[in-house]
C-alpha cells in the first residue's frame, strides 16, 4: 500500500470498474477509495437496501469473492445459514443510527461460515442515502476464548479435586474455594465467596494475617509459609498451614492460598512437648530422691517439681499411717494452691482424694472436672480456680496404701493416654521411695532375703525336673542343670556340659530347621522332638526355648527348657489304638453303640444307624436327647449331663426312642463314662427290646 487510489478496473487485473461514481457520495471520493484499500477489516458500502455497492480487498479475501461478484450481492447474502439478520433490522428501520458492534455468523465463498464482529452506521453524504459495514474475522479471537475456557475449566477441576485446600482471594474477599475449603472451614461455597476472609480467622491471627495479606497485595514479600488457628462455621478452632503465592484470576492479580489441616499435628506436637516435659520432671524427680532423706520432704518437692518443670497448677500429696489409718501431712505446690482451701483441704486430710481414691485401679483419671459426676462436690472450687483434668495416683507400700498423690490441669486440658503411662510410672517412682526410706532400718534383713531368694532360684535352676539350658546357635552347651542331664543320659550337668546340643538331634537339619524357626519367631513354645540320648536311644522331649542377647558373646544366646514325655507319647499311643479296638469291637456289634460329648454324637456304629433310621450326618446335627421320645428327653438331658460330669455309676434302664422315619421302638439302653481323643464322653449301648 502507498496511500495512493488505484482504479479498480487496473487493480482487478483487467476486471470491470464498478458501478457508476455518482454512486459513492461525493464528499469521500478524495479519501474513500484510501480508507477501503488501507483498512484490515473488510469494509462494505451498502445502500438502503443492504445491497452492497463496494467493497475493499481485504473483503474479497474475507469472503472468497472479487469485487466484481461482491457487487450483485446483498449484506443477507453473506449471512451464514440460520443467523439472526440484525443486520437487516436495522436496515428496514432506516438505518439512521449507528449499530454497535455485534457478532454473528458469515459464510465464504465456498460455504464455510466464521464467526465476525461487525458494526454498521450511516455515512453522511450528499445524494443517496450510504451505510457503511465494517467486519471482522474473530475466528482466532474465538478460538483463544475457546481454548481459554477450557483451561480456566481445567484449573477448576484441578483445583476441586486437589487434597489440599484452595481459596483465592482478590479485593480481601475469597473469589475461588475448592471441595476441600468447604469441609474445613464448615461453610458452603457460596457463603465463602460472599465473606471477608478474615471471618475464618481465628481472632487471635486475624492481625497478623490482615496484615501480611495486605502486604502481599502492594508487591511486599512477607513470609509465604506460616501457620495460624481458623474458626470454623460450628465455632470449631482449627489450625493450619498456609503457603501462599501470587496469580492472575480474571485478568486480575490475586493471591492464591495452599492450605493444609495440621490441627492433628499440633496437638501430637503438643502431647509430645508435655511428655518431653514429664519425663524432664520424672528426671528431676528421681535425682531428687537421692538427695532426699524424708518421705514428707520427697512429696513436697516432687509437688514443686510438677508444678515448676511440668506445668501443672496444681499438684498435692497426702501421706496415711499405716498403723492408724489416718491422713496427714497435706503438701501442694503451683499457681492453684487456693483451691484446696476452697475443697476444704487441711491438714488433717483432703476430702477429694480421699473420697476418689481407687481401691484397685493404679490410677483415676477425670478428664473434665466440669462435667464428671464423680467431681461434683468440688466443682465450683475447680472452675474458680481454672482447673481441668484430675489425676489420682495411689501410693502403696506391700499393697497397703501409704498415700495418695494428686495432679490437677489448667482448664480446657485433658491427660492423654502416654501421660497416664508416665504418671504410673511417677508413682511407681514415689513409692519406691517411701518404700526405700520406711524399710531403711530392715536394709540388712532385705539383704538377707535378696540372697536368699537367690539362692532358691539357683537351687530351683540346679534342681528342676525340667531341664534347663543356655546354648549357643552353634551347639556349645554355656550351662545347664541336672535335669537336662538325667534326660539325656548324662552322669552330671558338667559332663553334659562337654556335649554338644547338635549330639541330641538324629538328623542335623532338624536343628537347622529348629534355629531356622528360632531366628524368624523369636521364640517357641510347647515344641515336641523325637531326640537322642547321649547312648542313641530315642526320647520325647516337649521344648520351650527363646533367642536373648547377652553381651558377653558374638551371638544371641538360646535359653529354654526340656521335659521329657516319652511316657506321655506311649500314653497317648496306647491311648490311641485302645479308641481302635474299641471302633473295631463296636463296628461287629450287634447292639446298638453310640458315643457323645457335651451335646451331640460323635459316633454311632452300623447297629445304631439300622435302629434309628438315620445317616450319621443326621443323627450328629441334632442334641443327643432330641433321638427319644419327648416324654424322656428331661430325663435322658439331665442323666447325660450327669455322666459326662462323672457323678453317677454306669446304668441301664428302658426307654422309648423315635427313628427317622417317626417309628416308635422301645429300647434296652446302658450308659457308662468313657474317654474319646482326651475328652469325657458318653457311650450308650442300644438294644432293640420292641418285640
Amino acid at each position: 500500500m502507498d496511500g495512493k487510489y488505484t482504479p479498480r478496473s487496473k487493480r482487478s487485473g483487467g476486471r470491470e470498474p464498478r458501478s457508476a461514481p455518482s454512486q459513492v457520495p461525493n464528499g469521500r471520493r478524495s479519501f474513500l477509495p484510501a480508507l477501503l484499500e488501507e483498512c484490515r477489516d473488510a469494509v462494505l458500502l451498502l445502500d438502503d437496501k443492504g445491497l452492497i455497492l463496494d467493497a475493499n480487498r481485504a473483503a474479497e479475501q474475507m469472503y472468497g469473492w472479487n469485487g466484481r461478484e461482491l457487487k450483485r450481492k446483498s449484506l443477507a447474502d453473506l449471512q451464514a445459514e440460520g443467523t439472526a439478520a440484525l443486520a437487516e433490522e436495522w436496515l428496514r428501520t432506516g438505518g439512521e443510527f449507528p449499530i454497535p458492534p455485534f457478532e454473528t455468523l458469515h459464510r465464504h465463498s465456498r460455504g464455510a461460515s466464521f464467526p465476525v464482529e461487525m458494526t454498521i452506521g450511516p455515512l453522511a453524504a450528499d445524494g443517496a442515502p450510504v451505510r457503511i459495514a465494517l467486519v471482522r474475522d474473530i475466528t482466532e479471537r474465538k478460538l483463544a476464548e475457546r481454548r481459554f475456557q477450557e483451561l480456566e475449566a481445567h484449573f477448576h477441576g484441578l483445583v476441586d479435586a486437589a487434597a489440599a485446600t484452595i481459596f483465592i482471594l482478590q479485593d480481601e474477599h475469597f473469589v475461588e474455594v475448592n471441595r476441600a475449603a468447604e469441609e474445613l472451614t464448615g461453610y458452603s461455597r457460596e457463603e465463602l465467596l460472599s465473606m471477608h476472609f478474615l471471618q475464618v480467622v481465628h481472632p487471635d491471627f486475624r492481625e497478623l494475617v490482615g496484615s501480611r495479606t495486605a502486604s502481599r497485595f502492594r508487591g511486599a514479600d512477607p513470609p509465604r509459609r506460616y501457620e495460624f488457628k481458623i474458626l470454623r462455621k460450628d465455632g470449631q478452632e482449627r489450625w493450619i498451614d498456609l503457603t501462599v503465592g501470587r496469580t492472575l484470576f480474571n485478568g486480575r492479580p490475586a493471591l492464591i492460598d495452599s492450605v493444609w489441616d495440621i490441627t492433628e499435628k499440633k496437638a501430637a506436637e503438643a502431647r509430645l512437648a508435655q511428655q518431653n516435659r514429664l519425663y524432664r520432671t520424672l528426671s528431676a524427680i528421681n535425682q531428687m530422691l537421692v538427695r532426699t532423706g524424708t518421705s514428707e520432704a520427697v512429696l513436697r518437692e516432687s509437688c514443686r517439681i510438677l508444678a515448676r518443670e511440668a506445668g501443672y497448677p496444681l499438684a498435692c500429696a497426702l501421706l496415711r499411717d499405716t498403723a492408724t489409718g489416718r491422713w496427714q501431712a497435706v503438701v501442694q505446690a503451683g499457681t492453684a494452691s487456693a483451691f484446696c482451701s476452697l475443697a476444704g483441704c487441711s491438714g488433717a486430710g483432703c476430702p477429694v482424694m480421699e473420697a476418689l481414691l481407687p481401691r484397685e485401679d493404679p490410677i483415676v483419671i477425670i478428664q473434665d472436672s466440669q462435667t464428671d459426676p464423680l467431681y461434683a462436690p468440688w466443682r465450683e472450687a475447680a472452675r474458680a480456680s481454672a482447673l481441668g483434668a484430675v489425676a489420682i495416683l495411689p501410693l502403696r507400700q506391700q499393697g497397703e496404701l501409704c498415700g495418695v498423690f494428686t495432679l490437677y490441669t489448667s482448664q480446657g486440658e485433658t491427660l492423654g493416654p502416654e501421660e497416664r503411662v508416665l504418671l504410673a510410672e511417677l508413682a511407681g517412682d514415689l513409692e519406691y521411695a517411701l518404700a526405700a526410706f520406711s524399710e531403711r532400718q530392715k536394709r540388712e534383713e532385705a539383704e538377707a532375703a535378696l540372697r536368699e531368694r537367690q539362692e532358691r532360684l539357683r537351687l530351683l535352676f540346679e534342681r528342676n525336673v525340667a531341664g534347663v539350658f543356655r546354648t549357643t546357635p552353634s551347639g556349645r552347651i554355656l550351662e545347664c542343670n541336672d535335669g537336662l542331664a538325667k534326660i539325656f543320659g548324662a552322669a552330671s550337668a558338667e559332663e553334659m556340659m562337654r556335649h554338644s546340643a547338635q549330639e541330641i538331634f538324629f538328623h542335623p537339619e532338624d536343628r537347622t530347621a529348629f534355629l531356622a524357626e528360632l531366628r524368624e519367631k523369636g521364640r517357641v513354645t510347647n515344641l515336641q522332638w523325637l531326640c537322642r540320648r547321649l547312648d542313641g536311644s530315642p526320647v520325647w522331649i516337649l521344648e520351650n526355648a527363646s533367642l536373648v542377647e547377652d553381651p558377653r558373646y558374638d551371638e544371641p544366646v538360646l535359653e529354654g527348657t526340656m521335659i521329657d514325655i516319652t511316657a506321655l507319647k506311649a500314653a497317648e499311643e496306647e491311648i490311641r489304638e485302645s479308641e481302635a479296638r474299641f471302633k473295631t469291637l463296636a463296628e461287629t456289634s450287634a447292639a446298638g453303640i453310640l458315643v457323645f460329648q457335651e451335646d451331640h454324637f460323635i459316633y454311632a456304629n452300623g447297629s445304631a444307624l439300622e435302629i434309628a433310621e438315620a445317616s450319621f450326618d443326621e443323627i450328629r446335627s441334632m442334641p443327643f436327647w432330641e433321638a427319644v421320645h419327648p416324654r424322656f428327653r428331661d430325663q435322658v438331658r439331665e442323666l447325660g449331663r450327669a455322666c459326662l460330669a462323672g457323678e453317677f455309676a454306669p446304668r441301664r434302664f428302658d426307654l422309648e426312642i423315635i427313628t427317622k422315619r417317626g417309628q416308635r421302638r422301645w429300647m434296652d439302653c446302658t450308659l457308662a463314662r468313657a474317654f474319646m481323643n482326651g475328652k469325657p464322653s458318653g457311650v450308650v449301648t442300644l438294644v432293640d427290646i420292641t418285640e
